[in-house]
């Protein structure tokens, strides 16, 4: 399997509040892919990525909701609504805690086809030697302005308040879960990144760099890169190649 993954601090934060998971399943033929950006003050950014990286490994080690034949995907939407509430209860009965939350972008990829579970701003791709296809749609305050026409994507980027999202996990009790599918191809990669990446990188070069490399080298000179740039928050980058496609 072709696949490598990196988290980084970045060059001006304190802590690394992103969180990510890989996980095969083998007996199943699955692989599982999440990354989440925390949000919140002091540690509570921290807390919230991470207990949402673990609830969702602990979850599926012990369901079988996944196999190589379906993606229960309603099942699995019920699985983040759960875990939503879990974190949005621990911030509720936590004075330290109070308005954590996360970002979630989470890909079940089986039999070459992608599922993907998206809250926030986080966001997977497929690449290959043509393009670069961005699968989700951001959560975001600039997202929803582009929609109503308020800024052009070219404004979005130098945005005062970018980094503002109008989705995430633990925030509120009850959560909407985006689900998007598609089929890899032969010659496709996936990438799962948090906005630390897709913030000082641009969107051609993260193409180029994966389509250069093995999945472990592109990793690390995509963080390498982006701290380059500026590394202005955590960084984190999943790159997925699978090696045959019937």
């Amino acid at each position: 399997m072709d696949i490598g993954y990196k988290s980084h601090i970045g060059n001006l934060r304190a802590k690394n509040q992103d969180a990510y998971l890989v996980l095969e399943k083998s007996s199943a033929k699955v692989i599982i892919l999440a990354v989440a950006d925390g949000l919140g003050g002091h540690n509570a950014g921290e807390i919230a990525s991470s207990t949402l990286v673990k609830e969702i490994k602990d979850k599926f080690d012990n369901t079988n909701i996944i196999d190589e034949e379906r993606i229960q995907e309603q099942e699995v939407i019920e699985i983040i609504k759960k875990i939503n509430k879990i974190i949005y209860e621990m911030g509720s009965n936590d004075v330290n805690l109070s308005k954590m939350g996360t970002t979630l972008c989470l890909s079940i990829i089986a039999n070459q086809q992608v599922h993907i579970f998206h809250v926030g701003d986080s966001r997977a791709y497929i690449i290959n030697e043509k393009e670069i296809l961005q699968l989700t749609r951001d959560h975001s305050l600039v997202e929803q302005l582009i929609s109503q026409g308020e800024i052009s994507r070219e404004e979005a980027q130098t945005y005062p308040n970018k980094n503002v999202i109008t989705r995430a996990i633990g925030t509120d009790e009850e959560i909407e879960v985006d689900y998007y599918q598609c089929e890899l191809k032969s010659g496709d990669a996936i990438l799962l990144c948090t906005d630390g990446l897709t913030n000082e990188v641009e969107a051609e070069e993260i193409k180029d760099i994966i389509n250069k490399h093995n999945c472990e080298e592109a990793v690390e000179v995509l963080v390498q890169k982006a701290n380059e740039y500026g590394g202005h928050d955590n960084i984190t980058v999943i790159v997925y190649k699978p090696e045959v496609v019937l």
